[in-house]
């Protein structure tokens, strides 16, 4: 399948291509296609550019990841006359989303169907993180 991972290719990109490339490998798509290059480094090498191109933009909460990535949502207050904007992530298990809190004193400590009045409607990537000395 793949010739090893390219150093330009995050760890969470090459993990969701692999599952991309072997859900289509499983439906037959590659049948029959003479492929050449790398389907795998394909796939990712397309992931990190619609990431690049999301940067900054709300996206449609269906288009959002569902594999615990985390990411940035927006949920409507609960008269929807403005957003409560956080990092979270859907848990595949539970089937809902979760405030993604950094401690167990945080205020968001459950789903978010049992602490807001309604679901994210609205998601962006989380920007990447700062390049250089990360002592400041």
């Amino acid at each position: 399948m793949s010739q090893g991972k390219p150093d330009d290719i995050p760890q969470d990109v090459w993990d969701a291509a692999r599952s991309t490339y072997e859900e289509l490998f499983r439906i037959g798509a590659f049948r029959g296609a003479g492929v050449v290059v790398d389907p795998q480094a394909t796939i990712a090498r397309a992931i990190m550019a619609e990431r690049e191109r999301c940067v900054g933009k709300w996206l449609p909460i269906e288009s959002a990841p569902k594999d615990r990535t985390a990411i940035i949502v927006a949920v409507p207050d609960k008269d929807r006359a403005s957003f409560h904007v956080g990092e979270a992530y859907f848990d595949p298990e539970t089937g809902d989303w979760w405030w993604a809190g950094i401690d167990w004193s945080d205020y968001h400590t459950g789903p978010i169907s049992e602490v807001n009045f309604h679901l994210p409607t609205h998601w962006m990537p989380l920007p990447p993180p700062p390049n250089g000395d990360v002592r400041g």
